[in-house]
């Protein structure tokens, strides 16, 4: 895989559609991070994209650990929200 696609949960199904699989109806599942917290969802997500763009070098370090510092003072405030929606689309072979 070249490149990760953030949208693909919008246009899955319709790919599916058009396979010669029947479609079960599509499911989704919501993960909600409201604090900035080692061990909590949203904070190890920023730390493994931060890990990831660090080793790239497409991001300035720097430029990296702003951004975390600025999840860190939202997150002082109270006012940090990290959200994960997962999809799910099965499809089977007609009998």
């Amino acid at each position: 895989m070249d490149a990760v696609n953030g949208t693909i949960g919008r246009w899955l199904h319709d790919i599916a559609a058009r396979s010669p699989f029947v479609v079960d109806p599509m499911t989704a599942a919501v993960m909600v991070s409201r604090g900035w917290r080692p061990r909590l969802l949203g904070y190890q997500f920023a730390q493994h994209i931060a890990t990831v763009l660090r080793r790239t070098g497409v991001v300035r370090s720097a430029d990296l650990d702003a951004w975390l510092a600025s999840l860190a003072a939202v997150g002082k405030r109270g006012e940090f929200l990290f959200s994960v929606v997962d999809f799910a689309v099965i499809c089977h072979k007609s009998r």
